[in-house]
This record gives C-alpha cells, structure tokens and sequence, in this order.
C-alpha cells in the first residue's frame, strides 16, 4: 500500500461464504438447505417461497456457520438467497435451482478469494485500488468494481463495470470513470473524475466490488455473486 493510500479493506477471505447445500424435492415443492459462514448480525431473505428458518449453531474460525431451510412451492423458475451483513459490508446472492432431485453442492471456488482494496485522492481525482489472491479459475470467477452514476440531466442511472484487457472503452462513460483490469496482475481500478461530473451533472450512485462467479456444471448454485459495499 502506498505512504497516501487509505485502507477500505485489509487482504482478507470474504466473511460470507456458503458452505453447502442440498435439496430434497418432494410432488409439489423442494426443500433447500443451506450452510453459510458469516457474521452475527448475518440477515437472509428468499423470493422463491417461504426461508422457513436461519439461524446459527456453530462457531468456526471467528465466524458464525448459519443454516438455512427453504420451502421452494415454484418449479417452472429458479429464485434468489441473499445474504448480508452490515457489520462488514457484504452480501452474497446465490441462485438456486428449483427440482434438483437429492443433490448436494459443497464446493465453492470463490471461498479462497483474498480481496482487499485501497483508496488514494490523486488531486481532483480519487483511485479506488483492489487486489485479489487465489482467487480461481478465470473462466469461472469474474472480479469486478460496480460503479453506479446518475446522470441529472436525463435523469437516468448507469451501470459500469471494469473493463478486462482487450475489451472495448466506452467512451462517454471514460470521460467520468475509469475502471479497468491490469493485464497479467489481479489488480484493478477505479478513477474517478470530479470536475467532468460535478460540470455534466454526473453523481456517483454506489460503488462496489464484487466476484461473479458463473459455474455451468454447479448441481444446486450455478451463479453467486459476493459484493462488498465500498460508497
């Protein structure tokens, strides 16, 4: 860390990560159960039918190991778990499938992730810096900052994320932020430009970052998406 920068987060695993899960489908509706470590003050809510309980039982490693049971009544789409934690500001947003027939998923690639980020103001302008360790298959696990900017104007909000290597720049979003992938490093930026905002009538609605993890083979979760709160 440079001498300026600002600690947001220290190089650390996520608090909130999921542990295991299975199914047990029955005629009409399937049950769900869910493993999660996280935090005491851990909070879920399910838009797939009735989160019948979430509680915690365990202690591991400083954290909580919660359980959660869900009653799934839909069977023609899948639904959301999200987690969150406002004591670190994290979330995690699983996506589970519906009619898995007894299946049990306990592998999680993202759970050896190490994120950590750095704030540095460079004049008019202020870098947000984050860098990730063992953090899996490329193919499989997309790390990104989460930008949100409303424009005044037009009075619509847009969604950034960090360009990788070889993909396009969008210009007219360049002019305000810039966020982008170090080939070759598991770094990554985010620049804000005050003046061009403050001038266009451009705000910062949320800032975030965030492991999209999008594994095809998954048996229960095939899309988890771990975000931590930066603005």
């Amino acid at each position: 860390m440079t001498d300026n920068a600002e600690l947001i987060r220290k190089l650390q695993k996520a608090a909130l990560q999921p542990l295991s899960l299975s199914t047990e489908p029955s005629e009409k509706e399937s049950y769900i159960f869910g493993q999660f470590l996280g935090p005491l003050d851990t909070e879920a809510t399910f838009d797939g039918g009735e989160l019948i309980s979430f509680q915690n039982n365990l202690t591991r490693e400083g954290n909580t190991a919660w359980e959660a049971n869900m009653n799934s009544r839909f069977s023609d789409y899948n639904s959301w778990l999200v987690l969150k934690s406002s004591s670190t500001r994290e979330s995690l947003t699983l996506l589970l499938k519906y009619k898995s027939a007894n299946r049990f998923q306990t592998t999680f690639v993202e759970n050896s992730c190490e994120i950590g980020i750095e704030k540095t103001e460079l004049g008019n302008q202020t870098q947000y810096k984050a860098t990730t360790r063992n953090c899996g298959n490329n193919n499989v696990v997309r790390d990104t900052f989460s930008v949100g900017l409303t424009f005044t104007k037009t009075e619509k909000t847009e969604n950034i994320i960090t360009r990788y290597p070889g993909e396009a720049i969008n210009e007219n979003h360049l002019k305000y932020v810039d966020t982008y992938k170090v080939e070759n490093e598991d770094t990554y930026y985010a620049i804000f430009k005050w003046p061009a905002m403050e001038k266009d009538g451009v705000t910062l609605d949320g800032l975030s970052f965030e492991l999209w993890v999008n594994e095809n083979d998954a048996l229960i979760s095939r899309i988890r998406i771990w975000r931590f709160n930066i603005v």
